[in-house]
């Protein structure tokens, strides 16, 4: 049961995102609603399914394993395209879109079938970050689909408080999930106090436990005081890893200037949103390895406020922008991770806002991001199949113009 609780934040964070969807937008016709009920059952069934693999990668050996994990990704996709009917989850603030999903997943497929297993045990778990960008637009709360089922789900079922922690964020209980993620960080700086378990696992925990905090507190509810005092109880703390306190200390620095600052956002005022950017986004700099220059609380609090100013459909140009410098945002924050979700950003920037001012600047961006991920001491080297994507993308915007 381990590996189930340990890998459900993807299947969670696709199931609730529709869910919470249906609620929120009241005017949906109510058999639109039992479609949608049904088709996110059909997901969390084919997740069920999936997880194990995501654990044990030694599983796509068998091949009779193979085909079933197949036949259930193409389950997935098959559910992804069935919503594409919902308008609530075509929104720009849901990105990734739908479309962006199904091709993730069907690129996962090809991968499958080539036998390649790490690079496919790598891409599922992949999905968690396109997952997790929806999930922290949402609100607290649960749908009732699920009530059932996660009910039973206490404490008593997890290896750890912070596989606990992990599963509270994933379905939006913020406040006991912090707790859990405090007490998952007493544990592991007891344990590398006195040299108990191990070490990586530890430090890797502790890293995400403070991010996951320091993410409530900044994209999903604006609270950067609350953040600092939780951060201040341990950055001192004579067992925290250097760098990382390293990192909380700029973290503080930062929560403190915004303190001081009075944030007021009207999300359906474009004026507003473009004060936003202009003020806290523009002057930032490039992507930077240094603490000083990464902008990480920055980042996030501008990260919650453009999802959230995305889900009014103001304005195409607007939007474009917001996608744009969301996609920066994202470049800079998943900068060390295998997967970012600047690259969908720009995608959707490109497709959705092809007549816009911002769907070169994103093009420019996205070939940017590509040569600046591909260089290396031998020079750049970009795959086959990126340059693909990338001229793809370059016809359809002149395809575009032209008309």
């Amino acid at each position: 049961m381990f590996y189930f609780f340990r890998l459900s934040r993807l299947l969670m964070l696709c199931i609730f995102t529709g869910l919470v969807s249906i609620k929120s937008f009241s005017l949906m016709a109510d058999h639109h609603r039992l479609q949608t009920q049904a088709l996110m059952e059909g997901v969390f069934d084919s997740y069920i399914a999936l997880l194990p693999v995501m654990n044990d990668s030694s599983l796509l050996d068998n091949e009779d394993q193979r085909q079933k994990i197949i036949a259930n990704l193409e389950n997935l996709k098959n559910s992804f395209d069935a919503a594409e009917h919902i308008a609530a989850l075509q929104t720009p603030s849901f990105m990734p879109s739908i479309e962006t999903f199904g091709e993730h997943i069907d690129e996962t497929i090809r991968v499958v079938r080539t036998g390649n297993k790490n690079f496919a045990q790598m891409r599922m778990k992949a999905v968690t970050s396109l997952c997790m960008t929806c999930h922290t637009q949402l609100p607290d709360g649960k749908s009732s689909l699920l009530v059932s089922k996660i009910a039973e789900m206490d404490r008593s079922k997890f290896a750890s408080d912070y596989d606990y922690a992990e599963f509270l964020f994933l379905n939006r209980n913020y406040l006991r999930s912090v707790r859990y993620y405090e007490r998952a960080i007493q544990t592991h700086l007891h344990n590398l106090a006195n040299k108990i378990g191990s070490r990586d696992i530890a430090e890797r925990e502790l890293r995400r436990s403070f991010r996951r905090v320091l993410s409530i507190y900044t994209k999903v509810n604006y609270m950067p005081s609350v953040a600092r005092s939780f951060m201040e109880k341990f950055v001192e703390h004579r067992s925290l890893p250097g760098m990382l306190q390293v990192d909380m200390r700029h973290w503080i620095k930062s929560l403190r200037a915004w303190e001081r600052r009075d944030l007021v956002i009207r999300m359906n005022s474009p004026e507003s949103v473009n004060s936003f950017i202009e003020a806290y986004l523009v002057p930032l700099k490039r992507p930077s390895l240094s603490p000083d220059d990464r902008h990480e609380v920055t980042l996030l609090i501008a990260s919650g406020v453009l999802t959230k100013f995305l889900a009014h459909r103001v304005d195409d140009e607007l939007e474009a922008r917001a996608l744009f410098w969301l996609a920066r945002a994202e470049r800079q924050l998943n900068y060390q991770f295998f997967y970012s979700l600047s690259e969908l950003y720009l995608r959707d920037c490109i497709k959705k806002y092809p007549k816009t001012s911002y769907a070169q600047m994103c093009l420019d961006e996205y070939r940017e991001s590509l040569i600046y991920g591909y260089s290396g001491s031998a020079g750049i080297d970009i795959p086959d199949d990126e340059q693909e994507k990338l001229k793809e993308l370059e016809e359809f915007l002149e395809r575009h113009r032209a008309r």
